[in-house]
């Protein structure tokens, strides 16, 4: 079993976002800054054997789209992100991300993701691009270490979060100059007792087909 997350930049990006659908087929996929303002089934929200929820874009900034696979995944609270794992009773959340890129801003989104957190006390994950990287390493310009950094960390190890590395790449965005800026800005995280349900789990960076932004695959499947 595998989930994606797609660093969707433009709605002209949706033919390729659609190809990686296909390819990988993921069982629930998160589409963080649409940029589009309305959905319906005709557009890369889903189709009628699919299900989804849409945050819309303020403008021509952010939006998310979340998809799914119901024969796979019973989503209980779209809004709330409540979920179950058909096949095996399991219960968790999910809580897709796009985090702001104001610096002002982030103390507001990192309340909102604490207050969700103590929604359910069953195993959270979540991803998307946060927009803020953790660490000096997570990007290719930045030497030292911000308060913006250090409240991420903060946040993770508040909630007892797992950080797995990321394999197949470094970063997971760049801005495409000759001499590109690139950072690790888009990932997954979860808690503890969602790895201990899944220990082989795995992030993987896939390839990227058009967007700024690479597809991220979680993998939560036993190897072979």
């Amino acid at each position: 079993m595998s989930w994606n997350v797609w660093g969707l930049c433009s709605p002209k990006k949706r033919t390729a976002v659609k190809q990686v659908l296909q390819l990988h087929k993921p069982s629930i996929v998160i589409l963080p800054e649409s940029k589009i303002p309305t959905c319906t089934n005709s557009d890369i929200c889903g189709s009628r054997s699919m299900g989804w929820t849409f945050q819309p874009s303020i403008g021509a900034s952010g939006g998310i789209i979340i998809i799914w696979n119901p024969s796979i995944i019973e989503v209980i609270s779209s809004l709330e992100g409540q979920c179950r794992f058909l096949s095996s009773n399991f219960y968790w959340f999910l809580t897709g991300v796009y985090g702001p890129n104001r610096v002002n801003e982030r103390k507001h989104f990192w309340r909102e993701l604490h207050y969700i957190g103590g929604l359910w006390q069953i195993p959270w994950v979540f991803g998307g691009d946060f927009n803020v990287i953790r660490r000096i390493e997570g990007t290719t310009t930045n030497r030292r270490t911000t308060r913006s950094m250090r409240k991420f960390s903060q946040f993770i190890s508040t909630h007892a979060l797992v950080d797995l590395p990321l394999k197949g790449s470094k970063y997971t965005w760049s801005n495409g100059q000759a001499s590109p800026t690139l950072t690790r800005i888009d990932m997954f995280l979860f808690s503890s007792d969602f790895e201990g349900k899944f220990p082989f789990i795995s992030q993987l960076a896939k390839t990227r087909p058009t967007s700024d932004h690479i597809p991220i695959l979680l993998d939560l499947a036993e190897p072979s």
